[in-house]
C-alpha cells in the first residue's frame, strides 16, 4: 500500500487546532490512548499536534513507521518522554542512546538467544503451575481470581527464575506496589509536582524514594545470592562481566543495577498485561477457547510444555497471542524526538520534534484490518501473513531497537496459555468493556477483570493438568 505524499514539501500535516498556549494537552490528560487513536481515524498517515510548547507527530502509517524506527532511526532518540523513565531504570537499555545502548545490547543479547529460551521453560512451568494450583483452590470454593494481580505474580515468578535463578515471589506484595507506583510515575501526567525538583520532600517524592529502594533491594539481593552456576546463559553473570568498549573497564555497580533494574521491571510488565488481556479476549470469546483446547488435546500425552511443541506444534495459540498483541500491544506507544530536520511521507519534521508511533493506533486502521475492533485470531493464519505490510503490526517494536525480550515474551505466553486452557474454564464475572486510557506507560485495563475458574475433566484419557 503505497500512501499519497504531500506537495509542496513545506506544508503542515493536518492535526487539531487545540486551544491558545495549550494545544491538545487538555485532551491529551483526559485519555491519551483515545486521543491518538482520534488523530488516527480523523487525520490519516501523518498528523501534527501541540502538546502545551511542545509539537508533536503520530505517524501510523506502515511506511511512515518504519522510516523513523528502521529507515532513518539514527536521526531519532528517545528524547524528553523517556527522561522520566530514569527515575526508575537510571540508564538502561530503555533509555540510553547511541553508543552507549549498543554495548549495553551487545552485552545483554545472549540472554535472549533461542537456546536459551528453550532452557527457560522449566522456569515458565514452575511458576505457571504454581498459578494453577492458586486457581484450583479458588475453582474448589467458586472464588473468583483477579487477572491482573495474577498475571504480574506468574511473569514475576517466572521472569526472575528466567534471568535471575532465582525467585522473588516471596517478595510479591512489595515488588508489585513498587511496579504499580513506578508505572504510574513514569508517565507524565501534567501535574504541578512533577515540575518541583526532587529534593523536596513531597508526597510524590517520598513515594519515589520508597518505591525505588525496593526494586533497587530486589536486584541487589539477586546479585548478593547470585550462583555461577546456571542451567542457561546468565544475565547477572553477564552484566558482572560487561567491560565499556572504549576504555575496557568494567561496568560500574550502578550500570549493572540499572540494566538488570530495566530488563526484569520492563519485561515483567509487558508480558503479564499480554497474557492479562488474552485471558481476557479468550473469556470474551468461550469459541476461541474451544479451539485452544481442542488443538492442545489434540497432542494427546504430549507435553505442551515441550520446546518442540511450544515452538512449533501449537499455530492455532500463536495466532490467539498474536491477536490479543493487535489489540491490546503492552506498550501502545513508541516516542522518539529528532536529532535533526526530516521528511516523513513527504511532510518535513522540525529537529526537536516528538515523532510518535503507536501500535494501538496502526493496528486500528480499517484500511490494514478490516473490522478493526473485532477480535479474530484467522487474521494471523500463516498463509495469509506475508501479505500484510511489515509495519502494519509492530507491538514490540521494529528496527534495531525492537524488543530485546520479543521471542522469550512469545515463548512464556505461548506456555502459559496453553498450560492453562488444557487445565481449566474460565468466564467472567462482569461481561462490562473494560476500557483502556490511564495515563500510564502500558496498556493496563481501567478496571478489574475478574473471572471465574472451572477445572476441566480428563480428555481423552488424558488428566487435564499440564
Amino acid at each position: 500500500m503505497t500512501p499519497p505524499r504531500a506537495t509542496p514539501l513545506d506544508r503542515r500535516p493536518p492535526g487539531p487546532r487545540g486551544i491558545p498556549l495549550l494545544g491538545s494537552l487538555p485532551a491529551y490528560k483526559r485519555n491519551p490512548v483515545a486521543f491518538f487513536a482520534r488523530l488516527s481515524a480523523e487525520y490519516g498517515d501523518l498528523s501534527r499536534f501541540k502538546l502545551g510548547p511542545y509539537p508533536g507527530y503520530l505517524v501510523t502509517h506502515p511506511d511512515g513507521v518504519r522510516h523513523v524506527v528502521q529507515v532513518n532511526d539514527a536521526n531519532y532518540c528517545r528524547g524528553r518522554f523517556y527522561e522520566k523513565f530514569k527515575i526508575f531504570f537510571g540508564d538502561g537499555l530503555l533509555t540510553l542512546d547511541g553508543q552507549d545502548w549498543r554495548s549495553h545490547r551487545q552485552v545483554a543479547q545472549p540472554a535472549f538467544l533461542r537456546t536459551v529460551i528453550a532452557g527457560s521453560t522449566r522456569h515458565v512451568v514452575a511458576a505457571t503451575n504454581d498459578l494453577c494450583d492458586r486457581w484450583d483452590a479458588a475453582a474448589a470454593v467458586g472464588e473468583p481470581v483477579s487477572l491482573v494481580p495474577e498475571c504480574m505474580a506468574v511473569t514475576l515468578s517466572s521472569l526472575s527464575r528466567t534471568l535471575f535463578g532465582m525467585d522473588v515471589g516471596d517478595q510479591r506484595a512489595e515488588v508489585l506496589k513498587a511496579v504499580d507506583f513506578g508505572v504510574a510515575t513514569m508517565f507524565n501526567r501534567a501535574r504541578l509536582d512533577e515540575y518541583l525538583p526532587g529534593w523536596l520532600p513531597t508526597a510524590r517524592s517520598r513515594g519515589i524514594a520508597r518505591h525505588r529502594a525496593v526494586l533497587h533491594g530486589v536486584v541487589e539481593r539477586v546479585r548478593a545470592e547470585h550462583e555461577a552456576e546456571q542451567a542457561t546463559v546468565d544475565l547477572v553473570g553477564l552484566l558482572e562481566q560487561a567491560t565499556d568498549p572504549e576504555t575496557g573497564q568494567p561496568w560500574s555497580a550502578r550500570e549493572v543495577l540499572d540494566e538488570l533494574t530495566t530488563i526484569f521491571l520492563a519485561g515483567q510488565e509487558t508480558t503479564a498485561l499480554a497474557l492479562c488481556w488474552t485471558l481476557y479476549a479468550v473469556a470474551c470469546h468461550p469459541e476461541v477457547r474451544e479451539r485452544l483446547q481442542a488443538e492442545v488435546d489434540g497432542l494427546g500425552g504430549m507435553d505442551v510444555t515441550d520446546p518442540a511443541v511450544a515452538f512449533g506444534r501449537l499455530p492455532y495459540t500463536r495466532m490467539v497471542l498474536d491477536e490479543s498483541l493487535r489489540l491490546h500491544p503492552p506498550i501502545w506507544i513508541y516516542t522518539r524526538d529528532a536529532i535533526g530536520p526530516d521528511e516523513i511521507l513527504g511532510y518535513p519534521i522540525e529537529a526537536g520534534a516528538s515523532v510518535i508511533v503507536s501500535p494501538y493506533a496502526t493496528h486500528r486502521r480499517p484500511d490494514l484490518w478490516p473490522d478493526p475492533e473485532r477480535f479474530d485470531p484467522d487474521r494471523f493464519d500463516p498463509a495469509t501473513r506475508s501479505a500484510r505490510a511489515r509495519f502494519a503490526y509492530f507491538p514490540f517494536g521494529g528496527g534495531p531497537r525492537q524488543c530485546i525480550g520479543m521471542h522469550l515474551a512469545l515463548h512464556e505466553l505461548q506456555v502459559m496459555l496453553a498450560m492453562i486452557v488444557r487445565r481449566f474454564d474460565w468466564a467472567l464475572v462482569d461481561d462490562a468493556p473494560v476500557g483502556v486510557g490511564e495515563m500510564v506507560l502500558s496498556l493496563r485495563p481501567l478496571r478489574d477483570v475478574a473471572v471465574r475458574i472451572s477445572r476441566r475433566a480428563a480428555v481423552g484419557g488424558v488428566p487435564s493438568a499440564a
